[in-house]
């Protein structure tokens, strides 16, 4: 079915569910939600973004191995996904992005940057909530935050002490145990753990078809104590370990057995925070650091001058991260809050390349040299309720200071490491009316940008290369230090209708990108060539979201959500080229039911037409393939008090589809589960 019936037919949904709206007299009450990802805890009723929310029971009925799966299963967001533990999203028409310190979503969890640059290390045992904040965040966040901003709120658990163990079995060979448990131990001293383990084999495609080099072992432990100082003051330190053992990559599908890799992965996280109140100052400190670490041996290969040398490491990669923030919610007259407050952060990449040709696989110079992001923001933001209520308002800006930095790296020859300083300023605002009764009118506007790779603004490289005839010359890549950081202006407006039971919101957005990075060659007479980078590229994003909500009898919801891309385009050559990864259309839906110890939740999704570069068989060039649905299925049963069962299946209908062109996600997989609460 093409996209836009599709979205016709949602649509049509909506006018039925209206249209028998009140026909229903045990039609629940929709839950008021509170969010932080504007730094400040808000009724989500009261944000002028578009914020949507994954809730703790939405997390518990997912099947998922990593926040990846969490968010495309649950949230309006594009995602690259490769079997093998690499993954990413993007936001609001951006392309996903996997890798790097400079992306263009930020990530979050309590409020601070997540250690982490791999959705696939990041595992959601020990989170109760996550909210994706739609638009530019720059002003409150800082570089990246061109999309918008994923935001992971913490378990928190109070009391007598609870938690549950679970146990589950399936297909393709797949073992997972999982335990939690929280609470307080002393009247003022509380935690919580959150521990996994899951291996599984090779699974089998949607075709029929074993795709060997699948399997993995990954293991995650998350611990976090709370210390209550007094009745204003508390104190809280967390700590995370996720590690993934023996974690195959199969390659693209079009290379058979021939690219297959094996990772060594981890990823550490830890932070300290510092929350209190006095007199109408809500106040919070918080340092962090992290690391995560990637290593990948080539296993197998197309190339026949590796093979004598196989299995072999051949890239090592080093990411770490470190900071400290601090804010103030000055509450300073009725119903106007001043957010203010100065983040800083440290990114520093390095990484090892290995020499497949030679025997021994000596070490050889990296591609990239390593590098690192130092940056200093301070921000304030001034927000208003009037109007008893009805109306919410807020204005804010940040100013970055950002330094660059290419470093010594070993082996790189004829390479002079330097760094280049710059700012950004990002103002932004919005406001949320009530136009009548149930009716609301909501819209923002605000500047983001993104800090450019250390690699476009510094260091001069040199490297020689042999002509045909023998002659050697030597290729030049120069920073320039003149490059100013991509940077986008997003304006959005939207309404939303919400009575007892049921909402509904459409939002249109306009995005316009400019200083898009290129790479300028210039070939010397002598046949060398001199690259540099500069600002070039401009882009335009325009599309519409639609995210609903319908309790339609006691114990029955629907959700119902997605978006439609008007266009999605950079300006390469005097040419619209579409953005790639991204559809032109997604939507998703889930029926949940709970009849007594029964509860299920039946979900599909759907993923438009999309391109993207085709390096296979295409040279590099952009091909467009279909769209597909898949569907999802989870089914409970509870004992008694303490014992439930379950069966979760992914991929229902055995559907043949790939999220990363060529490389192709598993089958029908089925999963049994036991659960005990304590």
């Amino acid at each position: 079915m093409e996209g836009k019936q599709i979205f016709v037919l949602s649509m049509v949904t909506l006018a039925v569910s209206q249209a028998v709206y009140g026909a229903d007299d045990q039609q629940m009450t929709l839950e008021p939600v509170v969010v932080t990802s504007r730094r400040v805890e808000t009724k989500l009723n009261d944000a002028p973004q578009r914020i949507e929310v994954v809730k703790s029971k939405d997390i518990d009925k997912t099947f998922q191995n990593d926040l990846t799966d969490l968010l495309k299963k649950n949230a309006s967001v594009d995602v690259i996904q490769y079997p093998g533990g690499l993954s990413g999203i993007g936001i609001r028409g951006f392309t996903p992005e996997y890798g790097g310190i400079n992306k263009r979503s930020v990530l979050l969890i309590d409020g601070r940057p997540v250690s982490a640059d791999n959705l696939a290390t990041i595992n959601s045992g020990s989170i109760e909530q996550v909210e994706v904040m739609k638009g530019p965040g720059s002003a409150l966040y800082g570089s990246g935050a061109m999309g918008g901003v994923v935001s992971m709120v913490s378990r928190q658990s109070r009391g007598d002490i609870r938690g549950q163990a679970n146990l589950s079995l399936g297909q393709f060979s797949t073992s997972e145990a999982k335990l939690r448990a929280g609470g307080n131990i002393t009247q003022s001293l509380d935690f919580d753990y959150a521990g996994s383990l899951i291996k599984a084999g090779d699974f089998k495609l949607g075709n029929g078809q074993v795709r060997s080099a699948t399997g993995y072992e990954m293991d995650n432990h998350s611990i976090r104590g709370g210390l209550d100082i007094n009745n204003e003051w508390r104190l809280v330190g967390k700590w995370k370990e996720w590690k993934g053992r023996d974690v195959y990559s199969p390659g693209d599908l079009a290379y058979g057995t021939n690219a297959q890799q094996r990772k060594q992965m981890a990823n550490s996280d830890r932070d300290l925070q510092l929350t209190g109140r006095m007199g109408n100052h809500s106040m919070s400190a918080t340092v962090f650091s992290g690391t995560q670490f990637s290593e990948s041996a080539t296993l197998t290969s197309t190339t026949a001058l590796y093979r004598p040398q196989l299995p072999a490491v051949s890239f090592i990669g080093n990411l770490s991260f470190s900071g400290w923030q601090a804010q103030d919610a000055w509450a300073w007259s009725d119903g106007s809050v001043l957010l203010f407050g100065i983040d800083n952060q440290k990114a520093k990449s390095e990484s090892r390349l290995f020499n497949l040709a030679v025997a021994g696989v000596p070490e050889k110079a990296p591609g990239t040299a390593n590098n690192q992001r130092i940056s200093t923001g301070v921000f304030a933001e001034n927000s208003w309720a009037f109007n008893e209520g009805n109306s919410t308002a807020y204005v804010g800006i940040r100013r970055d200071n950002i330094t660059v930095e290419t470093l010594y790296t070993p082996l790189k020859t004829g390479f002079t490491p330097s760094k280049t300083d710059f700012t950004a300023t990002n103002p932004s605002a919005g406001f949320k009316h009530l136009i009548a009764a149930g009716w609301n009118l909501h819209a923002t506007i605000g500047k983001a940008f993104v800090a450019p790779d250390a690699l476009y603004v510094t260091g001069n490289h040199q490297t020689p290369r042999t002509l045909p005839g023998g002659a050697v010359v030597i290729d030049t890549t120069t920073g320039n230090p003149n490059i100013r950081p991509e940077n986008s202006l997003s304006k959005d407006i939207g309404v939303e209708w919400s009575a007892p039971g049921f909402s509904v919101d459409l939002t249109v957005f306009d995005t316009k990108v400019k200083d898009k990075i290129v790479a300028v060659k210039t070939t010397n007479p002598d046949q060398s060539v001199a690259t540099t980078y500069t600002n070039a590229q401009d882009g335009s994003i325009q599309g519409i979201e639609l995210q609903s909500r319908w309790a339609f009898a006691r114990n029955y919801k629907l959700t119902l959500g997605g978006t439609q891309y008007f266009h999605d385009w950079t300006m390469t050559n005097n040419q619209h080229v579409d953005a790639n990864v991204v559809p032109k259309q997604a939507f998703k839906i889930a029926l949940d039911a709970d009849h007594g110890p029964w509860t299920g939740r039946l979900s599909a999704r759907y993923r438009g037409r999309m391109k993207d570069q085709d390096w296979v068989t295409g040279g590099g060039r952009q091909v467009e393939f279909g769209g597909f649905t898949v569907a999802d299925l989870d089914v409970r049963y509870r004992i008694d008090k303490a014992q439930t069962v379950a069966l979760s299946v992914e991929n229902l209908t055995d559907r043949f589809y790939t999220e990363k062109f060529g490389y192709n996600m598993s089958g029908r997989n089925m999963r049994a589960n036991y659960r005990y609460e304590f």
